[in-house]
């Protein structure tokens, strides 16, 4: 991300309301030499030194994401490079978390990984969501993936919370009922799956994937 268009949209909208003051126009104008060899290098180091220490954390905490989506990596070691990104804290701590999720589901389901390296960072991939679910605890995206995640390792209480809370805080969505339904199935509650596909199935009778289940 650039922000020399955002500088530029500031000065344009500056230039167009500001208005002369009396003092300053009367100061003898600056030669244009004075301009090009003091004013402008002044201006560039500045400019330089923003976009530097603005986009500084952003690029480290990319550079430490990249290395920890290496599918090829040991999942302890990538599990190391999250933790960093996350130590960085940025605008883009979401983003890692829920990168870090994804980490945590393929390494649950992989049979070639220690028990407790599966424990640590299935451990710490909830940990972090549940801190990101406190800073947007209204974020009903966020609220489905995370029982999604729950319903994938077979945590069907904690995924049947997080679901609820998400068809709560989005009624009007057909996902939302459709998620709640899959972990009602896949848990055992077959009423509890059928009266909630039913309210699925209400808010758009063109899909396929809640009446299948209501048939069932």
């Amino acid at each position: 991300f650039t922000y020399i268009p955002l500088i530029a949209l500031f000065a344009l909208a500056h230039s167009a309301r500001s208005k002369p003051i009396g003092a300053l126009e009367r100061l003898p104008e600056t030669s244009r030499s004075t301009t090009d060899s003091v004013v402008l290098p002044i201006a560039v180091v500045l400019l330089i030194l923003t976009m530097w220490v603005v986009n500084l954390p952003g690029i480290a905490i990319g550079k430490n994401l990249v290395q920890g989506l290496t599918p090829t990596m040991d999942p302890a070691v990538r599990l190391t490079y999250f933790q960093q990104a996350i130590a960085d804290g940025t605008f883009a701590t979401q983003e890692v978390r829920e990168q870090l999720l994804q980490l945590a589901l393929t390494t649950a389901n992989a049979q070639n990984v220690p028990n407790d390296t599966k424990q640590a960072v299935v451990s710490y991939a909830i940990q972090q969501m549940n801190e990101e679910l406190v800073r947007a605890p209204e974020d009903a995206r966020l609220h489905l993936q995370f029982a999604t995640f729950y319903r994938a390792i077979g945590d069907f209480p904690n995924a049947k919370r997080e679901a609820e809370i998400a068809t709560s805080l989005a009624p009007t969505k057909q996902a939302m009922y459709i998620e709640q339904g899959v972990i009602a199935w896949q848990g055992g509650d077959k009423a509890g799956a059928l009266e909630v596909f039913e309210k699925a199935y209400a808010l758009d009778t063109r899909y396929t994937g809640a009446d299948a289940y209501v048939a069932a």
